[in-house]
């Protein structure tokens, strides 16, 4: 019993981050193994490199992501430079001032994009990052064009830089591991093989190694991230508006659909925000996670979701989800911790699966109509369609 419920605490924690390790590991292993590589081994992992770049960069576009945006540029950005400025100092480059400002500019810029860098990149905010940005490397160029180092090495290894990486490993392995999600173990590993690729930018094998693991790492998440949330709902981990038009097909031939909806979801979302009332939506499929068993529960609309009765009669489907309704009106539910607590209620309908129905979409369609009806007078009820 201690094995199964030891292996349920962990086996979660671990499978994120399985694959973004693996790679980075995988890179590590041919680094120690097989350094240096062949010319034309490093031609094709150099065009490797800017052809994920673009992929990624093409893709976050089209299905307008911009979580992984400012990282997968910042790591272009990073990798053109040194090569510019490895063309410059020659063999030198690790003996540069560049060098020294650039191992701790580098982590500490990708850093601040994985937590400030989630807004969408055609914004006023991105364009002030990137400002920010310009700004700290214009500072650089004149401190060593006038040949200032404010950087303290002990054994030629700069402190500022050692401190700021295992800070950083410290701090977002255990933000990793309480989030639990792909995207912060792929950002964390990531950030790790850029400053492995700065670290061994002395050699071309190196370099170009990790910095191709870390963008691949990236592209191999954004796949991942577009495929669930094409199944799944980001928020509550619901199945989507689309697995219900997929899944509909095969619902059987005698069956019950329940509608809740939020109420006054506009206002909610005008007085807290976005982030907050992602937060409030979350609390509330919690809830309704927590007392539906056998049921399938699709997170239909932004303010709705879905439940799917099978095994239950009209009745019993009806007990069951004004069931619901009346936990989320007794409970209270706060944004944060220091938050002040405040009520929030569900209205529901629910449809039986008649002859006369051509589909799922005809039975949800009834079940709306009745809600929306009932809206009209009132809210915090259950009705029938």
């Amino acid at each position: 019993m201690r094995i199964q419920q030891t292996l349920e605490k962990y086996v979660p924690l671990i499978s994120n981050m399985i694959l973004p390790a693996v790679i980075y590991a995988v890179s590590l292993m041919l680094f120690l193994i097989k350094e240096p590589f062949e010319i034309q081994t490093n031609i094709f992992l150099h065009y490797f490199f800017y052809f994920v770049s673009f992929a990624g960069l093409l893709i976050m576009l089209n299905f307008n992501i911009n979580r992984h945006m400012f990282f997968m540029i910042g790591n272009l950005l990073c990798y053109v430079l040194i090569n510019c400025l490895k063309r410059e100092y020659g063999a030198v480059f690790r003996q540069s001032l560049w060098f020294d400002y650039l191992i701790i500019l580098i982590p500490l810029n990708l850093i601040l994009i994985y937590l400030y860098g989630s807004f969408r990149f055609i914004s006023s905010k991105s364009l002030r990052f990137i400002m920010i940005i310009l700004f700290e490397y214009g500072i650089v160029e004149t401190l060593v064009k006038y040949n200032i180092n404010i950087m303290v090495s002990v054994y030629d290894i700069n402190i500022i830089a050692f401190t700021l990486f295992f800070v950083f490993v410290a701090v977002f392995l255990i933000k990793s591991i309480k989030e639990n999600n792909l995207y912060n173990y792929t950002t964390l590993y990531s950030t790790i093989s850029v400053i492995s690729g700065i670290c061994f930018s002395n050699t071309t094998t190196g370099m170009i190694l990790f910095f191709a693991g870390a963008q691949f790492t990236m592209l191999i998440d954004l796949i991942f991230t577009l495929t669930y949330n094409y199944f799944y709902d980001e928020t509550t981990g619901f199945y989507s508006r689309n697995s219900y038009l997929i899944k509909s097909k095969s619902f059987p031939f005698k069956y019950n659909l329940g509608i809740i909806s939020i109420d006054n979801y506009d206002k909610l979302l005008t007085a807290f925000g976005y982030k907050k009332q992602r937060v409030l939506t979350n609390l509330i499929a919690e809830v309704v996670q927590d007392l539906t068993s056998e049921e399938v529960v699709f997170r239909y609309a932004a303010d709705q979701f879905v439940i799917l009765y099978k095994d239950k009669d009209n009745k019993e489907a009806y007990t069951h989800l004004d069931n619901i309704r009346r936990v989320i009106a007794g409970l209270s539910f706060s944004c944060s911790s220091k938050g002040q607590p405040i009520k929030l209620t569900v209205s529901c309908s629910l449809a039986e699966k008649k002859r006369s129905d051509a589909g799922a979409i005809d039975v949800l369609v009834r079940a709306d109509k009745a809600m929306q009806k009932t809206l009209k007078f009132s809210h915090n009820v259950t009705s029938r369609g």
